[in-house]
């Protein structure tokens, strides 16, 4: 699996938490998943990282759904 793979993988299970955990809004997971689904390279998954960061920093259940997901080893910068 490349590093990019992981990175996929990573971010979109990481949104499944936040959706499951209530932390996102109506239609923000289909948002953030579509970004997922045009992302190519590490870089384009840095770059949703950093939205994700910038956009959730201060909602309610962040941590705890940040607690809940298993990220990969290979991932664990993100975040």
């Amino acid at each position: 699996m490349s590093l990019a793979d992981s990175y996929d993988r990573d971010l979109r299970e990481l949104v499944d938490t936040l959706d499951e955990r209530g932390v996102l809004q109506p239609g923000e997971k289909e948002a953030w998943t579509d970004g997922l689904d045009d992302a190519e390279h590490v870089s384009d998954y840095a770059r949703l990282n950093d939205s994700l960061v910038s956009v959730l920093g201060d909602r309610d259940g962040l941590p705890e759904a940040l607690e809940e997901h298993s990220f990969n080893p290979e991932t664990d910068a993100f975040f």
